[in-house]
C-alpha cells in the first residue's frame, strides 16, 4: 500500500519533500516517532511539539535524535491548516494499523558484532 501511493506521487511527478522522489519511510515514516506523511497531525490541524530532541554522541560528535515521552509533547490545534476530514484520517489509520509495523526485510546490521549478525569473539589458540 504505501510504496503504491509513493510509486503514484512519483509517477504523477508530485516532488516529495526537499524536491526529492517519495518513498515508502516517506510516506509511511514511524508511527511512533509521528514522522511521515501518513502520520503527520498537522493534517488533522494539530501541531505537535517537543516530539524529539537532539543529544550530542560522545564518540562522534554528532547530534542524535531521541524521542521525548509523550507527556513532554506540547500539542496545539490549529483549525485552519486541517485539510484532511476526520473520517479520511481514521481510514488511513485504519489501514496502517492493518499492516504490520517495521520494514519488510531486516537492515543490515550497523556493525560485523551487532546482536543482529552471528559474530562471536574468536575462541583463544590452545
Amino acid at each position: 500500500m504505501v510504496q503504491a501511493l509513493a510509486a503514484i506521487l512519483n509517477k504523477d511527478g508530485i516532488p516529495g519533500p526537499n524536491g526529492t522522489a517519495w518513498g515508502a519511510s516517506t510516506t509511511y515514516g514511524n508511527w511512533r516517532r509521528g514522522t511521515g506523511v501518513l502520520n503527520n497531525e498537522l493534517y488533522l490541524g494539530r501541531l505537535v511539539w517537543n516530539r524529539h530532541r537532539f543529544v550530542k554522541d560522545p564518540e562522534t560528535g554528532k547530534r542524535v535524535s531521541r524521542a521525548n515521552p509523550e507527556h513532554e509533547w506540547i500539542t496545539t490545534e490549529v483549525p485552519a491548516l486541517r485539510s484532511v476530514d476526520e473520517e479520511t484520517w481514521a481510514k488511513v489509520e485504519a489501514l496502517m494499523s492493518a499492516t504490520p509495523a517495521g520494514p519488510a526485510t531486516p537492515g543490515r546490521p550497523r556493525s560485523a558484532c551487532s546482536p543482529a549478525s552471528s559474530c562471536a569473539p574468536a575462541a583463544a589458540a590452545p
